[in-house]
């Protein structure tokens, strides 16, 4: 796959699908960050998944996640998004990466990241 620049204006999300719904998404200007998210991961069923299964375990809802290996910190922004007083901690190496993550997932979320 050609290396990609990635968009640096937090609307990369809203690119990518365009490109991909109307049939203009290539290798070529496909961003890699983008494709991981969309083949990768479904957060909103991460979400729901620790909500049931911390509330089985523990008799209340969660609101504090540590995301171990958070690349783009996607799941990180879908839970503080997700309810008033959740929070969360993502831990990764990669500085490219993070930063990708703060423009794209977290800006977008404005105070509540």
């Amino acid at each position: 796959m050609a290396k990609t620049k990635s968009r640096t204006d937090g609307q990369v999300h809203e690119h990518m699908d365009t490109l991909a719904g109307n049939g203009g998404l290539t290798a070529r200007n496909a961003d890699k960050h983008w494709l991981y998210e969309k083949s990768v991961q479904n957060v909103a069923c991460e979400v729901v998944f620790i909500d049931r299964v911390f509330r089985k375990e523990f008799g209340r809802k969660p609101s504090f996640i540590r995301e171990d290996f958070c690349g783009t910190a996607l799941l990180c922004s879908e839970w503080a998004a997700r309810r008033r007083g959740n929070s969360a901690l993502g831990v990764d190496f990669d500085g490219p990466t993070l930063d990708w993550g703060r423009v794209n997932n977290l800006a977008p979320l404005g105070e509540a990241a």
